[in-house]
This record gives C-alpha cells, structure tokens and sequence, in this order.
C-alpha cells in the first residue's frame, strides 16, 4: 500500500473510495464528528508536508477532508504536496461561499475534561436524552411510541430515533 494511503488508514480511515472517507470524517452524519485541531494538523502536515497557516485554521476539518479525499482519488500518487494543500484550501474556501453550505464542519469543538468532543448544546444526542429523560424514563411506554415521540418532536428520522432510544435506555435505564 502506497505511504499516503497507509497514513490515512493509521487514522482508522477507509481508504476504499473518498465517499467512504467522507463518511467516517464525519462531513455527513453518518461519520466520527469533530475531532481536535491537533488531529486535522497532524493529518494535514503528514499528507502534505507542510504547516498550515493561522488564516486557516478556521476550515482545518474541511481542508482535511479534501486533502484526504484527492489523496484516496489518486490512489496516494501525489507529487506536491504543496499544491494538494493549496488546491484542498481553494475548494474549501469556493464550497463554503456557496449557498446551503453546512457550516458546521467549519465549527472548532468544545472538548471535555478528558478531551473528548461534547455534544453541542441543542445537538440531537441532548435533544433525545433531555426527551427520555423528561417524558419517557420511568414511564409505561411502548418502545414504539417512544420512537414515534422522539419523530414527532424532531430529534431525527424514523431509524435515527430508533437509535437515540436504544442508547439512551441503556444509558439511563428503563
């Protein structure tokens, strides 16, 4: 496996297509979240081998993504790393001047006391455990109609609530 591609998959990356990589970098909803400035740096630097300048720090998740995503696309043959980092910023810069662009992956996370991501005040995992909490735990309720109130009250889809409900009872029990 080429060195690049070995980098990204130390991070416990996929590398079998950049749609997979996206996935897990958390750029849909579907991925790991936000991880620390330290981990897009590192990232960024190990792909590129260059430091990336203090007017970009703010885009370090997005930059990261497309420097991961060129660099799987091109199967790890990358000849300047330089110009990866310069392109991975331009299209950064034009995808969030674009309408309906989802700035959340431009938002620095606040970190715990272990330095873990926190959830975002108002984040869906809050919104379904302050539901369970409030309206289902310690109640008779039908697993069923618990999901349909998590739906009715937008925490998520149908299988996302499903989810929610699954974890918050093993969190805080029935």
């Amino acid at each position: 496996m080429n060195q690049l591609l070995q980098v990204i998959k130390n991070k416990g990356i996929p590398v079998d297509s950049a749609n997979s990589a996206v996935m897990y970098l958390g750029v849909s909803e579907y991925g790991i979240g936000q991880q620390t400035d330290t981990f897009y740096l590192d990232g960024i630097e190990s792909l590129t081998g260059e430091r990336i300048t203090e007017r970009n720090r703010d885009k370090l998740r997005s930059i990261f993504a497309y420097v991961v995503c060129t660099v799987i696309e091109q199967q790890g043959e990358i000849d300047d790393g330089k110009m990866l980092l310069t392109d991975s910023i331009t299209k950064t810069e034009k995808a969030s001047k674009k309408p309906g662009f989802n700035k959340q992956v431009l938002i620095k996370p606040v970190l715990d006391t272990n330095g873990n991501v926190k959830p975002k005040k108002g984040s869906k995992k809050v919104l379904a455990e302050e539901l369970y909490i409030s309206q289902i735990k310690g109640k008779d309720m039908k697993r069923k109609d618990a999901i349909s109130l998590f739906v009715k009250e937008g925490v998520s889809t149908l299988l996302g609530s499903s989810t929610y409900y699954a974890n918050c009872k093993k969190k805080y029990g029935k």
